[in-house]
């Protein structure tokens, strides 16, 4: 139609133009790219993305899905000149069904790129959403995935085993967890137990770490049940 302050009045030649632009590949979760492997690289685009009916959020995104080969860190870096990353990560099988898990953003608010680490089990799928930043909404990103296993003692379940008069134990928790249910702690940690031999006093020492640990001693044999007995 036309437009003027006196409509009908405004009328003649004009051309219209119609333009569609390809979406990315995996624009919609049914055709999410499938990763695998301990170590994966993968990139891709906001250009011309849609947001989907259903998703967790109402800005243009891009899907992969990757299954974790074990327990352990997921450290994801991305490198883009225009895109603020930023990666959520659901389980779920379908749009309907997502549960949030976390996510990994730009070092910065109005940083592009993206850089974090998240904590995976072995088995479970992971569905990975790529979304723009307010701040840089659009562009290509590139990525790269690295699992590092978890510490075998990270969870009460598996502490390790001290025992006798003197004993000396060594584990590390760069890469440990916080345990769900867990208290009285600042994350990332490992367990040992140990069993008196004898009634009397205890010294325990953390000389020669490469840091300065906090140490609890609990009496239970499960997270829900752990008595504090002193730190």
């Amino acid at each position: 139609t036309g437009f003027s302050q006196n409509i009908p009045d405004a009328y003649g030649p004009f051309t219209l133009s119609v333009v569609q632009r390809q979406s990315p590949a995996n624009d919609d979760f049914a055709n999410r790219i499938f990763l695998s492997g301990a170590s994966v690289q993968s990139s891709g685009t906001l250009s011309n993305a849609t947001a989907e009916p259903g998703e967790p959020n109402s800005s243009p995104s891009a899907w992969w899905s990757w299954t974790a080969p074990a327990t352990g860190t997921l450290y994801l870096n991305a490198s883009s000149d225009t895109l603020g990353a930023v990666f959520g990560f659901f389980t779920g099988d379908s749009i309907s069904n997502l549960q949030f898990v976390g996510s990994i953003n730009p070092t910065w608010y109005d940083g592009t790129g993206a850089y974090g680490q998240l904590q995976v089990l072995q088995g479970e799928t992971y569905q990975i959403m790529l979304t723009g930043s307010y701040v840089h909404p659009n562009g290509s990103v590139s990525f790269d995935m690295e699992l590092a296993l978890a510490i075998p003692n990270d969870h009460l379940t598996n502490a390790y085993s001290l025992t006798g008069l003197v004993a000396i134990g060594s584990s590390s928790n760069t890469i440990a967890t916080l345990e769900s249910g867990e208290t009285n702690s600042n994350g990332r940690t490992v367990w040992w137990t140990w069993t008196a031999p004898v009634s009397g006093p205890v010294s325990i020492s953390t000389i020669g770490s490469s840091f300065a640990p906090w140490v609890s001693v609990y009496t239970g044999t499960q997270i829900a049940d752990l008595n504090l007995i002193t730190n």
